[in-house]
């Protein structure tokens, strides 16, 4: 049996009612850290084939052939990863001097100047290694000029 973790229960906005990662929300009738001590493969019943209710628990818990309920409930998928930092370009441009400006459009490839002054992309990632790269051979701090 697997170990699970009430942590991977999240408490929402209604009381009674959490949000697991894998199964999704869910009420619950008995408060989380008693539920903890009642999630044993044990306090499941079987109403199906791999197909299991609990019961402080409203739902079914469907499983693969092969698994626990606790095996389903251990399952967390990774974090995501959080969203890549952006700058508007206007900031970058205002953090430049005349002269670092003027070479870094003159370091630019046609690409990189049409990419650069696309009108529907008004930010740049602050860790786009063609812009940091631009930056730091005009002689500009990209930590300073991409700082968000």
């Amino acid at each position: 049996m697997a170990a699970i973790d009430i942590k991977v229960f999240e408490p929402t906005a209604t009381p009674g009612v959490y949000q697991h990662r894998v199964l999704g929300r869910m009420r619950v009738s008995v408060p989380l850290e008693v539920l903890a001590g009642r999630l044993a493969d044990e306090h499941f019943t079987e109403v199906a084939p791999n197909e299991y209710t609990h019961p402080d628990i409203r739902c079914r818990f469907c499983v693969r052939p092969g698994q626990t309920v606790s095996d389903l409930l251990a399952e967390v998928p990774p974090e995501p990863a959080p969203p890549r930092a952006r700058v508007p370009k206007s900031v970058v441009l205002s953090r430049l001097t005349d002269a670092q400006l003027e070479a870094a459009l003159a370091l630019m490839t046609p690409r990189q100047m049409e990419r650069w002054r696309a009108p529907d992309q008004p930010t740049v990632y602050t860790d786009d290694p063609d812009t940091v790269a631009i930056v730091t051979a005009v002689g500009a701090d990209p930590q300073v000029v991409l700082a968000v």
